[in-house]
């Protein structure tokens, strides 16, 4: 009797082992790509940033307000586009902050067959991201433009972009919405354009 009750301990032992040797190998291979996408000091900023913030890019004839940030994005053929950004808003402790940022980390977020960015570097259409978001942390930043309309993210820190999937979209753009007018109570609850 005594040698069965090893047997189980040591059964139980080894399927805990192997569904630990899973989980790990399921975890890490589900944000492979992602971290490949961003690198790893992008990644870490975004995944432990002490202060997140949101912006709303404005329109590129808007006059230029004192105290905004800027922010500036490389074309296709070398030009670049200096987008102006609206008052920073600090989201660093809004509820679902955790979430949004593993979904940056993670690889369904992301549409990796979709073709090369082409909404912010093709040089006869203008960008036409709404919202930013931007990580700060004492080793850098990580400042995200969204398109939500060709469903791009744009990271201008490497100049790079890719497609979001449709649920990554449709989450980021109302979470940035809905933290946008919570932190805005000015400027309403009205309906903003994609």
């Amino acid at each position: 009797m005594r040698t069965s009750g090893k047997i189980v301990v040591f059964s139980i032992f080894a399927v805990a082992l192997v569904m630990a040797a899973f989980a790990w190998w399921w975890n890490r291979d589900s944000g492979y790509r992602s971290l490949q996408f961003w690198g790893k000091d992008r990644a870490l900023i975004i995944r432990d940033a002490p202060q997140v913030q949101t912006y709303e890019v404005l329109p590129l004839s808007a006059v230029p307000k004192a105290g905004a940030g800027t922010v500036m994005v490389k074309k296709h053929q070398g030009n670049q586009i200096l987008l102006q950004l609206d008052d920073a808003q600090d989201i660093s402790s809004a509820p679902g902050l955790v979430h949004a940022r593993h979904s940056l980390l993670q690889d369904p977020s992301f549409s990796w067959a979709a073709e090369p960015l082409s909404a912010l570097q093709d040089s006869r259409n203008p960008p036409r991201c709404k919202y930013a978001v931007r990580f700060i942390d004492t080793t850098g930043t990580v400042t995200i433009l969204f398109d939500f309309q060709d469903q791009y993210m744009y990271c201008v820190e490497s100049q790079d972009g890719i497609k979001m999937s449709e649920k990554s979209r449709a989450g980021w753009l109302s979470y940035v919405r809905r933290n946008r007018t919570v932190f805005s109570p000015q400027k309403g609850d009205s309906p903003e354009p994609e």
